[in-house]
């Protein structure tokens, strides 16, 4: 590859330069066995074989597994699935978090979000992984945007390049009936896609073991597949080689690779354990309990209108095909026609007198009953009455700015012994 064609695929010098010095950095603290013996891990049930049930104990037998390919064997798991987080959009972690390390603990956050995208939440979970090996080896800085980088750039080196380049950024599309509804894009972690694969380009480079490249590409998409290609090219012309820019010893003094069934190991982690129940948190709820504690309107409308259409074009639609069916009866249309305005009227009329209710969130609209405090839908708490869901959010600020703060409270009534002295007077 010419120098001119390096800057589309490969990340720009600076960054080739600061990955370099800090794997360097890294190995000569922690070692270069968890780079080079282990197998690179891969998303697949070979190395990830525990069961799944959707909740609390299928996240931390996950995290238990990550924790033991990192080398962590002696700390125990604590997970907390939070119901209302951000999308996954919004968070650099993408689902998951390190969340502290206690005596023989670590602790671990999930999004129950992102129990609905396993992909993402192995890679997440990964990461999150990476985070408390750097913080259990005393090797945290202080600046928080660097070690986010070396956070990512920790995951490459425990093995987890695989899992984490796939979900460093993910664009996906939603949709129904052949068309798109809803596009996402999730970034997992600072380093990138392109510098997160030329990481993994340079741990592929070092082991140079065969078949390794196939088995890693075929989990990659095109573009993360280009860029390793185009490290792995730009590091065979360097001098001197990689291995020993990064003080590798010689490969035959490596220490023989585990056979994966060894590897992996904890194939069974829990079977036979007397487990609780596992409550799903990977299900979808939809609207269901999506604004408890929130304020929604009823919107309360006339029938008038609906009546009015079903009488009118009701009998208009049903005279048509009477007309088109008939075998030698003719059908006046025209009496059609007025019978249909005639009922289309008398729907009007009775219409009036029937009143609808529902929910104002668009998403929702559910039926209310008279006199409901509560949407039995959503469970939002009904602030009040309006005629028109378009109508929500100016009702929402005007029933805010009609509430006085407690300053102004505090400000509107005259102090006990002001009140005292002017009663005096």
């Amino acid at each position: 590859m010419d120098e001119a064609e390096e800057p589309s695929l490969l990340p720009p010098a600076a960054q080739r330069q600061w990955a370099l010095e800090e794997l360097e950095r890294l190995i000569s603290k922690t070692g270069f066995s968890q780079l080079v013996v282990p197998p690179l891990i891969e998303p697949t049930e070979v190395f990830f074989p525990d069961r799944w049930g959707g909740g609390e104990q299928s996240v931390a037998r996950l995290a238990r597994r990550l924790l033991h390919y990192a080398g962590i064997d002696d700390h125990a798991v604590a997970i907390e699935i939070v119901e209302d987080a951000p999308p996954l959009a919004d968070r650099a972690h993408a689902g998951a978090w390190f969340a502290a390390s206690e005596p023989g603990v670590c602790r671990f956050g999930v999004t129950s979000a992102a129990l609905r995208e396993p992909t993402e939440l192995v890679g997440a979970l990964a990461r999150a992984v990476a985070e408390a090996f750097r913080g259990l080896r005393g090797l945290v800085r202080r600046d928080t945007e660097l070690e986010a980088r070396l956070v990512d750039l920790t995951a490459v080196y425990l093995g987890f390049g695989v899992l984490t380049a796939d979900a460093a950024v993910r664009h996906q599309g939603r949709g129904a009936g052949g068309m798109q509804t809803q596009r996402r894009v999730t970034r997992l972690g600072l380093l990138g896609p392109q510098l997160t694969c030329f990481a993994l380009g340079v741990v592929m480079q070092l082991r140079d073991r065969p078949g390794e490249a196939k088995s890693v590409h075929d989990h990659l998409r095109p573009n993360e597949r280009a860029f390793i290609r185009a490290a792995r090219d730009w590091l065979t012309r360097q001098d001197p080689p990689i291995r020993q820019r990064l003080q590798i010893p010689d490969p035959a003094t490596w220490a023989p690779p585990p056979s994966l069934d060894d590897f992996v190991g904890l194939a069974e982690l829990e079977e036979g354990e007397d487990e609780p129940f596992e409550e799903r948190r990977d299900i979808d709820r939809g609207v269901v309990g999506k604004n408890r504690g929130q304020m929604v309107f009823c919107v309360e409308r006339s029938m008038a209108r609906r009546f009015g259409y079903v009488g009118l074009f009701g009998t208009m639609m049903l005279g048509g095909v009477m007309a088109r069916s008939s075998q030698g009866l003719e059908i006046d249309m025209a009496m059609i026609s007025a019978v249909g305005v005639g009922l289309g009227t008398v729907g009007l009329l009775a219409g009036r007198l029937v009143r609808e209710r529902r929910c104002s969130d668009p998403q929702c609209g559910a039926l209310l009953p008279a006199g409901a405090e509560v949407c039995p839908r959503c469970e939002g708490t009904i602030a009040g009455t309006i005629s028109d869901p378009k109508e929500r959010l100016a009702a929402a600020e005007r029933l805010a700015a009609s509430q006085p703060t407690a300053e102004n409270d505090a400000a509107s009534k005259p102090a006990a012994g002001q009140d005292a002295a002017s009663k005096s007077a």
